[in-house]
């Protein structure tokens, strides 16, 4: 239908319309009625040609036709429009522009080679595998998932798909768009189980592998202080040698009889990765046993005498020979490797693809071997793999940084030599099996050896007298503000009295504790767990041994939910600190109270026990371990060395509070009524004539009691001071003519902590 064609209402096809428009005679043609609503009236058209019987006129003249036979205005029924989108259309442009989009992208060349060169050459092949399929085993080759980024190669075999990132490289489909996801610190948790085929994973089953992942980390400090030695092993035969490196199986008995004898402890691999990293505890005498090249008899021997003895063991494995004879040599199977490692056991770590001298392949290769070996390990047994074992021992720095570049956390060597004393994590010295005697002799925990704990708390029997108990003179109050350098650092300490520590049975206030006690003056006391406001945990990180101990006012508490200590109990109990939290106190202040004295050590895990501290301190009635160190000898530690081997949080603004012995070892307590780092702390403390002093909690933990008074809190005056589990207090005569000096502050002017954390999102940093 043209455009100048009409539409009779109600019809759909055009009208005819004759050669000579007519209109009624009763009524004009420009004035019929129509059934359409009025329209812009359509461009009049020329006539073809002049009839015969108009007059001839100039050329400039217009042509005036008889009113018989003027145009008429034509009226047009408007086409209805369509409702709503076209999905056909809108999803056939997505299409469209994915197609363009893929084609733009697959035209761009990477390190000279066009995406559609790289799809074409069977790199990355089809079918591809969507996030709710599994993927079964194809061949015993090298399944890698789908990531070209850094050390990781697109897949040989397979295309899968997985966690998309923004469209770049190679389009929508193109392997560079997706990325493996971020793998987390230390998760202690393995796999979901996988089904009747462990190499069959689901898109969950693979987050899971790739969330058990570690962080690189460096041999820790501490834990070069112990000797761990790590023994290789290669083939265990029933029979005769075959080659030098053999063991035969009644040797091989002999060695493990030998470890025993000696009273070692063979270890995990993620117990030696805790230990090198962060200084775990290990047992008395460690050991690691590990089996190089994955021969058949590693199942068929070794893993039969380790699972008797409920011993751990690592092997490194190369997937190229897996199942396979070489050399007169059978190798382990991959079904063997997964009943080996359902054990619980058996670690199946890397050792190559192919076992060459990987100093004298290419760089190209030398990727292949790294890379494709775990990323088979991985598939085709659904376990992490960031352990290494450099084939024959050879390697230099070009090795060294593509191992790490493959995403591998330690390699191992064959050099003799204790783990942690090697030259870095990813030139670890191993023993071999001829050395087995002296690596047994110099195994050895050191300070990390694990302390058995106690299941419950060790009642101390009275401590021996030994001389007079120590009489430290009257309670003494101080106040002044300390110069350092050129601020003014408020601080109120208190000198002398009897020291006693009070380990509650709930947490309190220190004034209503110290009331109840009768004492001169009292502070919180060291750290404790869960140390969130609204907690009522009484557990402490580190030992702890205290004299005192409360009973709750249950009444009160049921009444009013307020926490009112009732009376005061004899205790006189040892409590060991947990093994998780002791590994991270190490060379912490160890304070030992005694009746004779009082001593500050470094605290070692050997000495978690009471029969360990009675060693250090013979007459000891109470310990604890502090936050860190602030003064010793008389000279303030810098930031430098508070890092050391203090809290992480030392360097933030705190109402600090510290305990401390002066020159005469008389005890102190102290707390500065302002925020302030522990560095200014500890230069303000020297000017108190402080020679030992150690950083207790602080923060919103600060109070400071004298006489019923509060003369430092971390919280405002509605709530003095938040409530501990743990204080000392000052007991015995007060020096009245001091005490008259003293000068309560003002709580409501003092007001919160700017320094402290907030109090519903706080958490104990250690």
């Amino acid at each position: 239908m043209s455009d100048n064609e009409r539409t009779e209402p109600g019809g759909d096809e055009p009208a005819v319309q004759p050669d000579t428009p007519e209109a009624p005679a009763s009524q004009p043609a420009t004035d019929a009625p129509s059934a359409s609503p009025p329209t812009e009236p359509e461009a009049e058209a020329e006539p073809a040609g002049a009839p015969d019987w108009a007059p001839a006129a100039a050329e400039s003249a217009p042509i005036v036709l008889p009113a018989a036979v003027q145009p008429i205005e034509r009226r047009y029924r408007p086409e209805p429009r369509p409702s709503g989108l076209r999905w056909s259309r809108v999803l056939g442009i997505l299409l469209a522009a994915m197609a363009v989009g893929t084609a733009g992208g697959l035209s761009v060349p990477i390190e000279g080679r066009s995406g559609w060169s790289w799809l074409f050459s069977g790199d990355v092949g089809l079918p591809v595998v969507f996030p709710w399929q599994k993927v079964g085993p194809v061949e015993p080759g090298v399944v890698a998932w789908v990531n070209d980024r850094g050390a990781f190669t697109p897949p040989s075999s397979r295309f899968r798909v997985g966690q998309l990132r923004s469209v770049g490289t190679y389009g929508l489909l193109a392997a560079a768009n997706y990325d493996r996801p971020p793998a987390s610190a230390l998760r202690r948790t393995w796999l979901p189980a996988a089904g009747d085929d462990p190499a069959s994973l689901s898109r969950n089953g693979m987050r899971a592998l790739l969330d058990t992942l570690l962080e690189p980390a460096e041999i820790a400090q501490v834990a070069r202080e112990a000797f761990v030695p790590i023994i290789m092993y290669h083939d265990v035969v029933e029979g005769a040698k075959l080659v030098s490196f053999d063991l035969t199986a009644q040797e091989f008995d002999a060695q493990l009889d030998k470890i025993a004898a000696a009273g070692c402890t063979p270890i995990s691999l993620r117990q030696w990765w805790n230990y090198i990293t962060r200084g775990d505890s290990l047992p008395e005498k460690p050991i690691m046993l590990t089996f190089d090249d994955g021969y058949e008899n590693c199942y068929k021997t070794v893993f039969p005498r380790l699972k008797k003895r409920g011993w751990p063991g690592v092997f490194f494995i190369v997937p190229g020979t897996i199942g396979k004879q070489i050399w007169s040599k059978g190798h382990v199977s991959w079904a063997q490797c997964r009943e080996m490692m359902a054990s619980g056991l058996c670690e199946i770590q890397s050792h190559s693809l192919t076992h060459p001298d990987l100093t004298k392949i290419s760089p190209a290769q030398l990727k292949d071997e790294l890379v494709k070996s775990r990323a088979s390990l991985e598939k085709w047994l659904g376990r992490p793999v960031q352990f290494f074992c450099y084939p024959m021992g050879r390697y230099d720095e070009r090795v060294v940084e593509a191992t790490r570049q493959a995403g591998y956390v330690a390699a191992f060597l064959i050099t003799k030599g204790g783990s942690a004393q090697s030259r870095s994590i990813m030139e670890v010295d191993r023993f071999n099996e001829l050395n087995l005697d002296e690596a047994i002799a110099r195994s050895d925990a050191g300070p990390l050896r694990e302390v058995k704990q106690a299941t419950q708390a060790v009642q101390a029997a009275p401590p021996p007298v030994i001389g007079q108990a120590r009489d430290y003179g009257p309670v003494t109050f101080h106040q002044s503000d300390l110069a350092v350098g050129g601020q003014k650092v408020p601080m109120v300490w208190i000198t002398g009295g009897k020291p006693v520590t009070v380990h509650c049975d709930f947490r309190y206030a220190v004034g209503d504790v110290a009331k109840l006690a009768g004492a001169a003056a009292g502070i919180n006391g060291s750290f404790f767990q869960l140390a969130r406001v609204k907690d009522i945990s009484n557990a402490m990180l580190g030992p702890v041994m205290s004299q005192l101990t409360t009973k709750r006012d249950v009444q009160a508490w049921r009444t009013k939910q307020l926490a009112l200590p009732e009376s005061l109990l004899a205790y006189n109990q040892y409590i060991p600190g947990e093994p998780q939290d002791i590994v991270r106190l190490i060379g912490r202040p160890y304070v030992l109270i005694g009746a004779s004295g009082i001593k500050f050590v470094e605290f070692q895990t050997a000495a978690n026990s009471l029969t360990a501290a009675r060693q250090l301190q013979p007459d000891l009635t109470d310990a604890f371990v502090a936050g860190g160190w602030l003064v010793r000898d008389g000279v303030a530690l810098t930031k430098d060395q508070l890092d050391k081997a203090a809290t992480r949080d030392h360097n933030d603004f705190r109402r600090r509070a510290w305990f401390g012995v002066n020159r005469d070892g008389v005890p102190m307590i102290g707390a500065c009524p302002s925020s302030q780092r522990s560095e200014i702390i500890a230069r303000a403390i020297v000017e108190c004539g402080v020679r030992t002093g150690v950083l207790l909690d602080s923060g919103f933990s600060s109070s400071l009691i004298f006489r019923d008074e509060v003369y430092v809190t971390g919280h405002s005056d509605a709530q003095p001071s938040r409530t501990v589990p743990h204080m000392i207090l000052l007991t015995g005569a007060v020096d009245e003519a001091a005490a008259a000096q003293a000068n309560p502050p003002d709580l409501r002017s003092m007001g919160s902590d700017p320094g402290a954390a907030s109090t519903s999102r706080r958490r104990r940093r250690r």
